[in-house]
């Protein structure tokens, strides 16, 4: 059928059922098909454009490279260009989440391209009638981004409040992500957008009591805020002043991703939303925060908790481990938590464990060190899906492996739903065969060991529900055994092994596959799977002798 019939044969159904054609393309994040969709008419037009726009973050157009940045530019000069009220819909509306960071990105590329002498791009974003927005610094003329940045926010949420106050109606946009920007501003533009429920921000530093007073009285169902920063030396008091100043018990979750200087002001500080607090992601965690965690404890509704030290080597008293542990045997509903490079983490949650109600679905912790007693209690978290437990220093792993690893098989066979487990503990033979004779549901499996042959291939095809195996033990791996492997998966009747993925980081050299041998490996598992084998080769005598060379 033509373009011209098909436009002609779309709207003659009704309107009901091109709404449910819009609304599944929205949901397969068919863009292609939701621009086809709406250039059938102008009625599939009204339809399908706020579908399109309210998933445009998501679209590979909000985050093109370089050698593909026009639909980019497009996407953004649309939203732009309809913040002035000079297109025929108004498509700034339409959108949910914007993230200026993309922008930034867009931006950036265009600069460092006419920097190169490539002025097209930069041409293509600031053509009429953007050219005012072209805001330079330097007397090479280089792109002011953060400016640029700056005016767009200010244009497009005036445009978005303005219309909302014009037709009596919340604004669309719910999430914004926002990299540099002066706190005042930031207040300005955060006021205008009565729905918003998620700020993400670079730099959290900005954050201060009167950016939270533009949240409280203007943007009901805020509840959610990610930093990737927050350093500074009045980040803590800035930072508190901000959870202080949101409503009482409306902060669900709150991230910080990276450098902070956060303490225990801002702890305190979370006392506040202790009933509605539900997610709260503390990374790269110094010394003043780590040494008074306790001050968390009135914050017990928690589901998600993540704390991380900033490094191995910062400071931690371990004075509060008591007060840590009573705090958490009070987090009942607790379902996913994290410790990362976390001294004592293992002594602390063996504690936990043995008298606590939570019932964990995801455990991951990246340790120090490791306590006898903590694979024992973990057999108690029976509602474990996900675990990932890694030793940040090898000699961990040779310190009474085996009985420790021995300790963890038993725990994980009372583990009897666990769907992924990623690991560095060596585990053995005996080892595996005790862990896959409960059948458990593993879906994701991290295989390390001293020396992992061919032997281990059938208990791994106990597994009926195995998708991705990643072998980063020294393996000897033949080819039939990995022949009779995929044999084995597909002849299990309860099998669901579509999309299998095999990855084998370390087979010996002697034991070195042929190049059609790698090649039928690969097409035997794409043929039963629809998946994908990988191979890489531990280094041969003559390649280490090269490096011994060149050294």
């Amino acid at each position: 059928m033509t373009r011209s019939a098909s436009a002609r044969a779309g709207p003659s159904l009704p309107s009901e059922i091109w709404w449910l054609v819009a609304q599944e393309l929205a949901n397969r994040h068919d863009f292609a098909g939701l621009f086809l969709c709406a250039s059938l008419s102008r009625g599939l037009a009204k339809l399908a454009l706020p579908l399109l726009y309210g998933i445009q973050d998501q679209s590979p157009a909000s985050d093109a490279h370089i050698l593909n940045i026009e639909p980019a530019v497009c996407l953004w000069r649309s939203i732009i260009i309809s913040s002035l009220g000079m297109t025929l819909y108004p498509y700034c509306s339409w959108v949910k989440t914007l993230k200026l960071g993309n922008l930034r990105s867009l931006l950036d590329d265009a600069d460092t391209a006419s920097v190169k002498g490539n002025l097209g791009l930069r041409k293509m974003f600031f053509d009429p009638p953007l050219q005012e927005l072209e805001i330079c610094r330097g007397k090479k003329r280089s792109l002011d981004v953060n400016g640029i940045s700056a005016k767009v926010l200010d244009l497009v949420t005036e445009s978005i409040h303005s219309a909302a106050e014009a037709e009596d109606r919340f604004v669309g946009l719910t999430m914004l992500e926002v990299q540099f920007m002066h706190g005042g501003k930031l207040a300005t533009c955060l006021s205008r957008l009565a729905r918003l429920t998620t700020l993400t921000i670079y730099d959290g530093s900005v954050l201060n009591g009167d950016v939270a007073r533009a949240i409280s009285e203007n943007c009901p169902a805020f509840q959610e805020v990610v930093c990737y920063t927050c350093p500074g030396d009045n980040a803590d008091t800035k930072l508190a002043g901000f959870i202080l100043g949101l409503a009482p018990n409306t902060l669900k979750a709150f991230t910080v991703n990276s450098q902070n200087d956060i303490g225990p002001v801002t702890l305190a500080a979370f006392s506040r939303h202790s009933d509605s607090l539900l997610c709260l992601g503390l990374f790269s965690l110094q010394s003043a925060a780590l040494n008074n965690l306790e001050i968390l404890s009135p914050c017990t509704a928690l589901s998600i908790l993540t704390v991380e030290s900033a490094a191995h080597w910062t400071a931690y008293s371990g004075a509060n481990t008591d007060e840590i542990i009573a705090w958490l045997q009070n987090c009942g509903s607790l379902k996913e938590l994290e410790f990362i490079r976390f001294v004592g983490a293992s002594e602390l949650l063996a504690k936990v464990f043995k008298t606590s109600p939570m019932r964990l679905e995801y455990l991951r912790l990246d340790l120090l060190d490791i306590s006898d007693d903590f694979y024992p209690q973990l057999a108690n978290q029976t509602d474990l899906r996900r675990i990932r437990i890694r030793y940040l220093e090898e000699e961990l792993l040779d310190t009474n492996s085996e009985e420790r690893v021995a300790q963890f098989t038993a725990a994980l066979t009372k583990i009897t739903q666990l769907g992924q487990l990623h690991t560095n503990e060596l585990f053995r033979l005996a080892d595996i065969d005790a862990l896959t004779d409960i059948r458990p549901p593993l879906e994701e499996l991290n295989l390390n060991g001293d020396f992992i042959t061919d032997d281990f291939l059938p208990l791994l095809a106990r597994l009926s529900h195995l998708k991705y195996v990643n072998v980063f033990g020294p393996s000897w791996f033949s080819v039939p055994a990995l022949v009779d492997f995929f044999v084995r998966l597909q002849a299990d009747p309860a099998g669901q092994h579509e999309g299998l993925q095999l990855y084998v980081a370390h087979q010996n050299w002697e034991a070195k596959f042929l190049d059609s041998e790698e090649i039928m490996l690969a097409t035997e598992i794409d043929r039963r799977f629809r998946g994908k084998f990988d191979v890489v080769y531990r280094a041969g005598p003559d390649e280490l002798h090269e490096e011994d060379f060149s050294d």
